[in-house]
């Protein structure tokens, strides 16, 4: 099905250029071989790995591919190793045998002998396979052992596109690939890319949300609280009242999102016995209204404002 380059491979590739153009949740999966073989033009599809294999061939979770790896011994001069850089894909199962559909791919800048390591965003979902393709050579790995598997077709695949491959014995892919959680499915990983993964209006640090309250003095059942944000956020207002002797009264407001810059209006109503305790009271006499406006960010974080009103007495 395919001619393998094997040690051949760089004279080869040299040769074929006079015809072409220049060119912690975290977990991984993948094989970290270091291929030693290769051939043109080929899309290559990690399928099983034997028991010396210490890494699942399939995603064990879903997210994002925020770093991926592929090693090579093969010798070539520093002009030729470049143009051997492979493209990482992925393939996910579509319930046929050995027919895949590419769900994602990311391209190698650099390549050299040893280890290369680069770092991407690519959405994952547990199940999926990786794949090889290249610009012009699709390197892979001869282990030896008949119970690594890869399937193998000829040409490239796009996004989207279905494929169907063809097993061979005694082959891995040689990509691994880091998958991080992405909690908030905005593609950005949320241990190394994201810093918060709470929203997905955010990759940089979850904002701090500020908040502004006050009053313009109180009626005889209720007290008007305005309330500003600085980003839109659930605004809970509540106020506590000494009434003496030990005796207190707790005022709440029905909770609600508040928009940005919006100011808001919230009617606190007094309890009953507010309401007594005022009556007893000349207008001459005042309780102090101690009001706290909390809001929180997309974190749960809160933030609060607070201020005092004083209630004038309503009896004679």
């Amino acid at each position: 099905m395919m001619k393998r380059l094997g040690t051949a491979l760089a004279a080869a590739v040299m040769a074929a250029l006079t015809l072409a153009p220049s060119a912690s949740a975290a977990a991984e999966f993948g094989s970290n071989c270091s291929s030693n073989t290769g051939a043109p033009a080929l899309t290559v599809v990690s399928l099983a790995h034997g028991g010396g294999s210490p890494l699942p061939v399939t995603a064990p979770i879903s997210g994002v591919i925020t770093q991926w790896k592929s090693n090579t011994e093969i010798e070539a001069p520093p002009e030729v190793l470049p143009l051997l850089a492979p493209r990482m894909q992925l393939f996910r199962p579509t319930g046929a045998p050995n027919q895949f559909i590419q769900v994602g791919e990311a391209t190698a800048s650099t390549f050299v002998k040893g280890q290369n390591v680069y770092q991407s965003r690519v959405p994952v979902q547990a199940g999926d396979h990786l794949g090889i393709g290249g610009n012009f050579v699709s390197l892979f790995c001869s282990t030896g052992d008949p119970a690594d598997v890869s399937g193998f077709k000829e040409g490239s695949v796009s996004s989207g596109q279905s494929v169907s491959v063809e097993p061979e014995n005694e082959t891995q892919v040689p990509i691994a690939a880091v998958i991080e959680p992405d909690a908030d499915a905005d593609n950005y990983g949320d241990e190394t890319q994201d810093l918060c993964p709470q929203s997905a209006a955010y990759q940089s640090a979850c904002p701090v949300v500020t908040i502004d309250a006050s009053s313009f003095g109180s009626g005889r059942k209720a007290v008007t609280v305005y309330v500003t944000t600085s980003l839109a956020a659930p605004v809970s207002v509540n106020a506590v009242a000494k009434l003496g002797k030990g005796k207190k009264a707790t005022l709440k407001s029905a909770p609600r999102t508040v928009a940005p810059g919006e100011l808001s209006k919230f009617k606190v109503a007094f309890p009953a016995k507010l309401r007594t305790k005022l009556k007893e009271l000349t207008p001459k006499q005042k309780l102090t209204l101690k009001i706290t406006a909390s809001a929180t960010n997309v974190t749960g974080a809160p933030s609060t404002d607070q201020f005092k009103v004083k209630l004038k007495g309503q009896g004679t």
